[in-house]
């Protein structure tokens, strides 16, 4: 009888790249109407902490101010997130850090609890 290999472990890296025709944000075009190129990492550990980069081109400061050039928006971020309710249900505490460089660092700090549910549940109506 032949062995099964031994199962791959998941790596605790990964990485993501995009090409966007238009980066809004909550409705708002980042890049008045042109293409975005997107890409991050993320690094998860065992024990529920994540920590991550994501990196966006934008354009609207320096079409707004054209003596003002902030090329790329870029977010770090940190979290925790475990199920602390019940099995399915997931918590996640996680600090954004949005940083945009211009002649004077523009940043912004966001700090959330973001609950989210972790396996499909099925809603059964009627008898």
């Amino acid at each position: 009888m032949a062995q099964s290999a031994p199962a791959e472990e998941k790596s605790p890296i990964s990485a993501n790249v995009t090409i966007t025709n238009d980066y809004k944000y909550r409705g708002i075009s980042q890049t008045n109407g042109q293409p975005a190129i997107q890409g991050g990492f993320d690094y998860a550990m065992r024990v529920a902490f994540y920590i991550g980069n994501w990196n966006s081109t934008i354009s609207w400061i320096n079409n707004q101010v054209p003596t003002v050039t902030a090329p790329v928006e870029m977010d770090f971020y940190a979290g925790f997130k475990k199920e602390l309710i019940a099995p399915g249900f997931a918590s996640d505490l996680v600090c954004f850090s949005i940083t945009t460089q211009t002649k004077e660092l523009l940043h912004l700090l966001i700090i959330q609890i973001q609950p989210s549910c972790t396996q499909p549940r099925t809603l059964h109506l009627g008898p």
